[in-house]
């Protein structure tokens, strides 16, 4: 079940995948915004797009609401901008890879396309699995049982080629010395890592 403060989450995590020359933005799943304004801010981005199925009022950027899932209406929302970001999205919908090989088809070459994913065979879910045989949908986190579909680092990478991207970064997110995950990956040189990563940062290009 997704709380209030899901969809008011900062990824400050992001920031750094946006480059610098970025006059417009559209962030797919906006939830309230925040993530989307602070991009915004930092980029001196004036021409700003959300959408997301919430009643959201008064929203700072032009928003609209919509069920990500209808094709029909997606179709009809689709502005050329120069970055599109899907944090925390893809894994809810009915088919991701559909959802987004019809925006990309849309969207203008050169735009950078920056989407979160969360990793499947992180030790949090192995672990019960391998000692208990146990695999538990949770109100929240990796298997949050509003998750449709489960990624690794390689469907990551699958899923952005299939849509016509081209694959620039996967990065794990938040796996450094200021997590625990991360000084366990520093001190084991990375050998663990596809097991420690919570959640991969994919930056693809619409050549």
């Amino acid at each position: 079940m997704l709380s209030g403060s899901y969809y008011s989450n900062l990824r400050y995590e992001v920031f750094k995948y946006c480059g610098d020359h970025v006059s417009s933005v559209c962030e797919y799943g906006c939830g309230e915004g925040v993530t989307l304004m602070e991009v915004a801010s930092k980029l001196g981005v004036k021409e700003v797009y959300g959408f997301d199925i919430l009643e959201l009022k008064n929203a700072p950027f032009s928003y609209k609401k919509i069920d990500l899932n209808r094709s029909d209406e997606i179709s009809k929302f689709v502005p050329k901008v120069d970055l599109y970001m899907y944090l925390d999205v893809l894994e809810h919908l009915v088919n991701p890879f559909g959802f987004l090989k019809m925006v990309v088809e849309k969207s203008p070459s050169g735009s950078v396309h920056i989407i979160s994913l969360p990793n499947v065979i992180n030790y949090r879910v192995l672990m019960p699995m391998l000692m208990k045989g146990r695999f538990q949908y949770e109100s929240s986190g990796i298997l949050d049982e509003t998750h449709l579909h489960f990624f690794d680092k390689e469907r990551c990478a699958s899923i952005v080629e299939s849509a016509g991207l081209t694959l620039m970064e996967i990065d794990s997110a938040r796996l450094d010395w200021s997590t625990n995950s991360g000084k366990l990956n520093k001190l084991t040189f990375g050998v663990f890592e596809k097991y420690l990563t919570f959640q991969y940062i994919v930056k693809a290009k619409k050549i």
